[in-house]
């Protein structure tokens, strides 16, 4: 499944990058088709953060990027960091009570506000208060509609954006008048960004949302939950990576739950289950992912080796076809060990072994089969017995996620 995001650069009067407008798309074409606005939103915010990482979304620089009237009564912003994001106040929106409280709120925790497409009127002086950045479109605006907001920014010490600059002389004028940021094909069109992204299955997000509503959550039920999505297991093991949660290596699903934290899960559960589920992925890839995981449980306690760390190794040992990038690519943003990491990257260690077994009991290559069970000191009966079970196991789950 592929996601794609939008953006288009802004610059100082140096002509230096200081963030990114990040749009929604769905697709390699820069037309935005005017789907649902809280959608919109939350696609660009989930694509950017967590399937393309902001590291290479906007080399972490700030993000503007717009927010509907819901999501802001929501506290929707609140779910990504103050410091990359610039919060974008649509010209819509109207600055009722509950409104400007919300903004409010957002201004304490640190996020920088910007009014889209602004023009001055009474109505809007509120928001202007809260303002860090007003964004206008520059060749719309008379002279005296100029001058007026060159004095608002003047007042309130506020940023003036100008958006839509086509001209080396609308740039120039934009300067010379006083604006601080500008925006426009006159720098760049929107260019498309495109990665590869991991379907997931809406039941499973329902599953693991009612089990933390309840007042005696479980970490284990919650664990063997989104042990069933590898979509999830990704997205939160990404996001522990890039996080200041621990510099630890993580062994398993639990760790990162642990380290993350009940309402983390919770919050980034309805988030991720909110920006698309449950197309583009064979099932046959998710039965294999599932198999090789629990086989590699079952290995581990043969080889008294830690289950969690083998039940990892056999869930992602398909990330790189699943997502259609280099395996060493799919595995860097993942807190795991390096033997680990070594493993799936081809590596004959004892993970590795482990892996070569499995494939050699999905091909039917026996002769690899017999010296791999040598290899790990394990019986071909024992082998055969971890991968009866493990096959048993992994149809049931996706008979569960097809009847869904």
């Amino acid at each position: 499944m592929e996601v794609f995001v939008a953006r288009q650069p802004i610059l100082d009067s140096n002509e230096q990058l200081i963030g990114y407008e990040l749009l929604y798309r769905n697709g390699q074409v820069d037309f935005y088709n005017h789907v649902d606005g809280d959608r919109a939103t939350i696609d660009v915010l989930i694509n950017s953060f967590v399937s393309i990482g902001v590291d290479h979304i906007s080399y972490q620089k700030k993000c503007f990027i717009n927010f509907t009237e819901n999501l802001l009564l929501q506290g929707f912003p609140e779910n990504f960091p103050p410091e990359f994001v610039v919060v974008e106040i649509l010209e819509t929106i109207k600055p009722t009570k509950n409104i400007i409280e919300s903004i409010v709120k957002l201004k304490k925790l640190g996020y920088t506000i910007a009014l889209d497409d602004f023009v001055y009127e009474d109505q809007f002086k509120d928001l202007v208060e809260l303002a860090d950045i007003i964004k206008v479109e520059f060749p719309k605006m008379s002279a005296e509609q100029h001058w007026k907001l060159l004095k608002i920014a003047r007042d309130y010490k506020i940023k003036l954006l100008a958006e839509k600059v086509e001209t080396r002389q609308e740039f120039e004028l934009a300067v010379k008048l006083g604006y601080d940021y500008f925006q426009g094909y006159f720098f760049s069109k929107p260019t498309i960004i495109k990665t590869t992204d991991i379907p997931s299955y809406s039941h499973v997000f329902v599953e693991i949302i009612q089990e933390l509503n309840k007042s005696d959550t479980d970490i284990d039920t919650i664990t063997r939950l989104i042990e069933r999505d590898l979509s999830l297991s990704y997205k939160l093991l990404k996001l522990i990576n890039s996080g200041s949660q621990t510099k630890n290596k993580i062994t398993s699903l639990k760790q990162a739950i642990v380290l993350l934290g009940l309402k983390e899960v919770q919050k980034w559960t309805s988030i991720i289950s909110l920006s698309g589920a449950g197309v583009g992925i064979p099932f046959q890839a998710i039965e294999l992912c599932l198999s090789r995981a629990k086989m590699g449980e079952l290995l581990a306690n043969h080889l008294n080796k830690d289950k969690s760390e083998y039940f990892l190794l056999g869930m992602f040992s398909l990330i790189d076809t699943i997502l259609h990038r280099p395996m060493d690519e799919a595995v860097k943003v993942l807190p795991f060990s390096d033997e680990l990491k070594d493993a799936l990257l081809g590596s004959k260690n004892t993970y590795g072994e482990c892996l070569v077994l499995m494939q050699a009991l999905e091909n039917g290559d026996w002769e690899t089969f017999a010296t791999s069970c040598g290899k790990l000191g394990i019986t071909e009966e024992e082998s055969m017995n971890c991968y009866s079970q493990a096959i048993e196991w992994s149809s049931y789950i996706v008979e569960v996620i097809q009847a869904a």
